[in-house]
């Protein structure tokens, strides 16, 4: 018995925020992720961050630029677009995380704010 896929009416819509992490020491994918998710659960709380669907995508992350993209439902972007914003420090390090934008897809957003050779 073969399942049917959700149909794209029902599926929850998503964006990317892509973000950039501007500090004196490159920062590793899982710290970014401990400070964002710590931030987010603060400013938000546990049951509006698990409704925002907050998802760190690591497979983008570019080292040496410094950029991440995280995928967030479409109704909590500004929410979780404010919480990116609220990281001051990573491991005692002064860090900024400075949003450059929004995609609607993956590919957008790899095509956009991400050069294809660097992941």
């Amino acid at each position: 018995m073969k399942l049917n896929p959700i149909p794209p009416t029902m599926r929850e819509r998503k964006r990317y925020i892509i973000f950039d992490v501007i500090s004196e020491k490159p920062k590793k994918i899982h710290e970014v992720n401990i400070a964002i998710w710590n931030s987010i659960l603060g400013f938000l709380g546990e049951s509006e961050a698990s409704r925002a669907r907050i998802w760190l995508i690591s497979s983008i992350f570019n080292e040496k630029k410094q950029r991440a993209a995280v995928k967030v439902s479409h109704d909590h972007v500004e929410n979780v677009r404010a919480a990116i914003s609220l990281v001051r420090e990573i491991n005692g390090e002064r860090v900024t995380l400075a949003v450059i934008g929004l995609a609607g897809t993956m590919l957008g957003a790899q095509k956009k704010y991400f050069d294809p050779e660097d992941y």
